[in-house]
This record gives C-alpha cells, structure tokens and sequence, in this order.
C-alpha cells in the first residue's frame, strides 16, 4: 500500500491530497498484467483510466499522416491515461508494452467514486491542470524567443483547429492558450466543466471568483475545500447547502463569478452562472449560492 502511494503522489493530480485520500485512492487501484507487444491503448480508443507502470516498459507512439512515430518511452514509476480521468475524447496516442510490463490502474468509475466524495479531489486536479498550462505556455515562450516567431494564444475555452478541447491540447503536451487570469479563470471553467461531465463531482458545487479579493465561507465544514490558482479564488462546497461567501475587495474595481453545480438533467450535467459587477475598497459583499437555484449578490 505504501508503495502505490508514493507511486500516486508522484502525478500532480494527487500529489497535494491529503495520506488519508491518497490511501483511499491506492485501495481502489487494480494491477494489470500485460505481454511484450500487446496494446495497453490504442489511438482513438475510449481510455480505461490512469495507469502507474509497476513493471516493464512501454512505447507511446502517434500517428500523422499514417506515420507512426514514438514519441517517448515509458518505465517504472512513470504514468500515463491520466486525461482519460475526466474528458470522453479518444485517446490520443497508441501505448504498445515493449516487455512483460505490469501496470496499476485507476479505473475512471472508481476515480468518479472518490471524487464525489472528496471534493478536494477535483480541487488538485484543477489546480495542476492550471500549473500544466502555465507551464506549457513558458515552454512556449522560450521557444518564441530562442526561434524569433510570434506565438500563437488561443482564447480560453476555445477550441484549436483539430477540435480538441483546451483540455486534450494538454494530452500531448502541446501548448496553445495564455495564461492571463481571465484566461486560467475560463480554463479552469473548462476544467470543471470536464469533471461534472463525467459525473464526478455530482455532490458539490464549484464558485469560482476572478477579482482582487479575500474570499470567505460564512458555511465551513469539512467538505468545503478552497485554493487560490493562479490569482482566482477556487472554493468546493455541498451543492445540497445554501452556501454564502463573503468577498471583501482590496480596492475599487470589478468581480467576476462563476457558479457551478451539478445538475443531472443538463446534456453537460451542469449549470453554471456568471455575476459581474462592482465593488468598493473595504466594502465587504456577500454571495449567495442556494441549492439547485439562481446565486445572487448582496
């Protein structure tokens, strides 16, 4: 057990949880077995989950053009599939063992099991989804400044030219959006909206607030779960409360929210709302989130 937590901690979509979440994790992990040559993934597949390589070793190949090329190589104590966790879109490359290999796996339904009972689940995964564009986007710069070319930023929330999510642009490390806070607000929008459409955080309810301010929970408890990602305020509460946060403002300026909850009758399985508006220096407002039901501000 012991050792599947150290290989789980080492994926920055859990690396931050709490030992008793990532126990809960291990304990759910099956071991798989695969032969020299057999396909783990295939490209265009649905993905099972996340996998830890115990044993053995594998190629990732993709394809353009009918070409295959592989693209790295993978050993014990790396991962992969992880994406597969919280987007439906095929999978982007084939993972073919190259030896006996022996792998542990987080299977998406029992990764849905966890995250809707544990918000801080959804939380890290949101967090390191930003840390992943935020890195993608230096590497990006550095290759601008090294080749002289003027980078291309995609609006948050958009899709490429291939079609892929903001998400998927992340699957084979390719970069492709900025990372101004209204644009990690939006992808983290982007982010959240993936996890409800797999069902996974069907109990809580998601406010995210993109404005110089202090942000508070007139309604703690311990499945309230709140980070500060890249400037926006991140809070994770039940959707079944009548949550009511307090934003006090650093100065004069406007507030950008947007609330997320879950709703099964939604063809994304959630609705979500945006509130605008100004606020004063020193002038504490106060949110609103009812359960099932329109947020207002006061």
């Amino acid at each position: 057990m012991a050792a599947a937590a150290d290989l789980i901690r080492k994926i920055d979509f859990f690396e931050s949880l709490n030992p008793k979440v990532v126990g809960q994790i291990a304990r759910v992990c099956v071991e798989l077995d695969y032969p020299s040559g057999d396909h783990i993934v295939r490209l265009g597949d649905p993905g099972l989950g996340l996998f830890f390589i115990l044993r053995g070793k594998v190629n990732v190949d993709i394809e353009t053009n009918a070409v295959r090329t592989t693209v790295a190589t993978l050993q014990p104590g790396d991962f992969f599939g992880e994406l597969s966790l919280i987007d439906n879109k095929p999978r982007s490359a084939h993972v073919i063992c190259v030896e006996d290999t022996a792998c542990l796996v987080l299977t998406r339904d029992s990764f849905v099991t966890l995250a809707n009972k544990y918000p801080e689940i959804g939380l890290q995964i949101a967090s390191a989804l930003a840390g992943r564009l935020r890195a993608a986007n230096q590497k990006l710069g550095q290759a601008t400044a090294v080749t002289g070319e003027q980078a291309f930023h995609a609006p948050a929330g958009a899709s490429p030219a291939d079609g892929k999510s903001s998400l998927a642009a992340l699957d084979v490390g390719q970069p492709g959006l900025s990372a101004g806070k209204e644009q990690v607000k939006n992808f983290l929008i982007d982010a959240f909206g993936f996890i409800y459409m797999v069902k996974a955080m069907t109990r809580f309810s998601a406010a995210l607030i993109g404005c110089p301010v202090e942000v508070e929970s007139l309604v703690p408890g311990p499945e309230v779960a709140q980070a500060i990602i890249d400037g926006v305020k991140v809070l994770v509460f039940p959707a079944s409360t009548h949550q009511v946060l307090r934003i006090a403002p650093y100065d004069d300026g406007a507030y950008s929210a947007t609330i997320m909850q879950p709703d099964a009758s939604a063809s994304s399985a959630h609705t979500s709302y945006d509130l605008q508006g100004r606020v004063s220096r020193h002038q504490a407002m106060y949110l609103h989130i009812p359960p099932a039901a329109e947020p207002w501000m006061e």
